[in-house]
Formats: structure tokens, sequence, C-alpha cells
């Protein structure tokens, strides 16, 4: 999970520490939402505008599955110029598990554009493709991801799902 500090807005390591956010960010690694949630909230509070802190917000609400809240503050934080790989993600994952695939979309093709794409984006972009009817489209994301990390699973079943979509069925099990 990707943290942004809590002052500069800046990413950091999740790391725990001595400060409040180092705090929270030990108890949202531990599934603690509630705990983490109460401290996000007092450090925002008094830091309204750290986008950093709105978009780990965002993703905290998200993983709780507090959808709605969680697409408020990470298009919020991306309303206001934060220009992330991972928040585009965490936003079209919210986007979708909402029910909203054209703006999950939207954020899934956002979260690939810049240079900071990781694996896991292109993973979870190409997910859209087979739910789409679209393998080859999945093929390419998958075969990026796979590329900049081989060892990453999803990417590979994805790949595979793809693959049989398209009747290679050889290169399917491989």
């Amino acid at each position: 999970m990707k943290v942004w500090d809590s002052t500069s807005g800046q990413p950091q390591t999740a790391e725990t520490g001595t400060n409040l956010f180092d705090t929270a960010v030990a108890l949202h690694l531990e599934n603690r939402f509630d705990e983490a949630e109460h401290i996000y909230c007092q450090l925002l509070e008094q830091n309204h505008n750290n986008l950093g802190l709105m978009a780990t917000l965002g993703s905290l609400y998200s993983q709780s599955k507090k959808f709605g809240l969680g697409i408020h503050f990470l298009q919020a934080a991306v309303d206001a110029g934060m220009n992330d790989s991972d928040v585009y993600t965490n936003l079209a994952l919210a986007y979708q598990k909402s029910g909203q695939r054209e703006k999950s979309r939207v954020y899934f093709e956002k979260s690939v554009e810049g240079e900071d794409t990781t694996p896991e984006a292109l993973t979870n972009y190409s997910g859209v493709f087979i739910e789409a009817g679209e393998p080859q489209k999945c093929i390419d994301l998958c075969e990026r991801a796979i590329e900049r990390k081989p060892e990453l699973p999803i990417a590979h079943w994805n790949l595979a799902l793809a693959l049989l979509g398209e009747g290679q069925w050889d290169r399917a099990w491989d």
C-alpha cells in the first residue's frame, strides 16, 4: 500500500513510527480500519488540503467497502491535482465495485498513462477487458505487467483467461 506523508503529501513508505500518522498507517495495514479512520480524520481536520491524506483516507474507505466515501475522498484528491497511478487505480476500483463501470474505465485508463504505472495497475485495468470481451487488449496489458514484474500471479491468470478467450489454448496453458 502506498501512503502519503501527512505534512508534505508526498509518497512515503508505510513504517510504524513515532507520530500519529505512522500509528494510523500501522493500524490501516493491520486492517483495523475504524481506528485508522479516526486518526486520519483527525489529521485531515488539522490539514484539510493535504491530498495525500485525502487519498489515503479514500483508500481506507474503499478497502473497508465504504465505496461512496472512498470515491468522495479519492475523487477530491484527483480533482485537486493529485496525479498518481495508485490513486487512479484505487478510484477506478472503487467506481467498479460501486457499479459505475464507465467512470471506472476512465480512471483505469489514467492509471496506466504515466511513467509511474505499476504492474498492478496494468493488471487491474486488464480485468476490464476480460469483462468487456476484448481479450487482445487484456493480453497487451498483461504482457506489459509481466515484463515489469514476472512473479505477479494475477497478471499470469488474466493473461491465461484472455488467451483462452482468443482460442490460444496451448499458449494459455504455458
